[in-house]
Parts: C-alpha cells; sequence; structure tokens
C-alpha cells in the first residue's frame, strides 16, 4: 500500500525541507586563477551561512543496519546473518528480498517527512549503498532501493 502521495519521498523532502545542496570543499591550497571563474556551484536555495543546519539521519531504511533494525535480523532465527551482506547470503532470494521490500515499504513513508519538516529539521540525510547501482561478482545484495527515492 502506498504510504505517501505522487511526489517522490526524495522531491518532497527537496521541496518542503530544501535539503538538497551541493557545497565547495574547503581545502588548503595554493590560489587558482579566478577570472574565469564566474558560476558558484548551485545551493538549490539553503541559505547556508545564514540559517542553522538541523538534520535527522534516514539509518536502516535503504541500508540494513542491524542495530537500527535488529527486528529483520532476530527475524530469520539464524545467527549467521549479521548485516545486509549475510541478510542475502544465507537466506532463500525470495525471502530475503520479500522482507526488504516490505522494509523500504514501511520503515519510511511521506508522513515521516512531513513529521521532520514540522519538528524543525531541514536537512534529511538519506544512506543508501552502492549496489542499489551495481551489483556483480557475485555478490549477495539484493535490488530496489532506487524506486523508494522516486516515489
Amino acid at each position: 500500500m502506498k504510504m505517501w502521495n505522487t511526489h517522490s519521498l526524495f522531491t518532497a523532502a527537496v521541496a518542503a525541507l530544501g535539503i538538497l545542496s551541493f557545497t565547495p570543499l574547503h581545502a588548503s591550497a595554493a590560489p587558482i586563477e579566478t577570472a574565469n571563474l564566474t558560476k558558484r556551484a548551485p545551493t538549490w536555495g539553503f541559505p547556508y551561512g545564514s540559517t542553522k543546519i538541523r538534520g535527522v539521519n534516514l539509518g536502516g531504511w535503504l541500508v540494513l543496519e542491524p542495530w537500527i533494525t535488529p527486528s529483520l535480523f532476530d527475524g530469520t532465527g539464524n545467527s549467521a546473518i549479521i548485516d545486509e551482506w549475510t541478510f542475502g547470503q544465507y537466506q532463500d532470494y525470495n525471502t530475503a528480498h520479500g522482507k526488504l521490500v516490505n522494509h523500504w515499504n514501511t520503515w519510511i513513508t511521506y508522513n515521516d517527512l512531513a513529521a521532520i519538516k514540522a519538528a524543525g529539521l531541514n536537512h534529511v540525510r538519506m544512506p543508501i549503498g552502492y549496489w542499489a547501482w551495481d551489483i556483480s561478482r557475485g555478490e549477495p545484495y539484493h535490488q530496489g532501493q532506487l524506486p523508494y527515492l522516486n516515489q
């Protein structure tokens, strides 16, 4: 069952919280020629420097973390399943994938983002593993996380 409206969680978070930003890294390096630099990296409207950053990490959603979601691991009945790698390695593919899809559908919802905004937070960190884009060399990871950023 879809728990949010037609906006993607990612788009909703960006629009509601103004969270997506690109900030330059500040490094100690030799001065550079600035005559050819005419544009700064976009900040997508967040007023860095004048507004305090208040954020939250949505860990345990698109990357499994046993200390955040122990029930996913305890429910397997296999003490060798200790992380996302072994979650896929030591379970039947369909069983593991079904548990992951259910988790992805229910762990974070549009209503959670609305509550984050209502609490006055303006940044959200959404950890996601590289395997959402690429699984190679027999890795036991499962894919399917990316659509949750686009719903």
